[in-house]
C-alpha cells in the first residue's frame, strides 16, 4: 500500500517525492512532471 501513499503524496504537491516510488513507476508522467531532475 506504500505505492498508493506515495502517489497521494505526489498529488498533494510534495517537493521531494520518494526515489523508491519513481523507480517503481518511472513511466508515470506525474513523477517527471513534478521533478524533471529525476529524469
Amino acid at each position: 500500500m506504500s505505492t498508493i501513499g506515495a502517489r497521494r503524496r505526489n498529488l498533494t504537491g510534495k517537493p521531494n517525492p520518494p526515489p523508491l516510488s519513481s523507480r517503481r513507476f518511472p513511466s508515470l508522467p506525474c513523477l517527471p512532471s513534478t521533478k524533471p531532475s529525476y529524469r
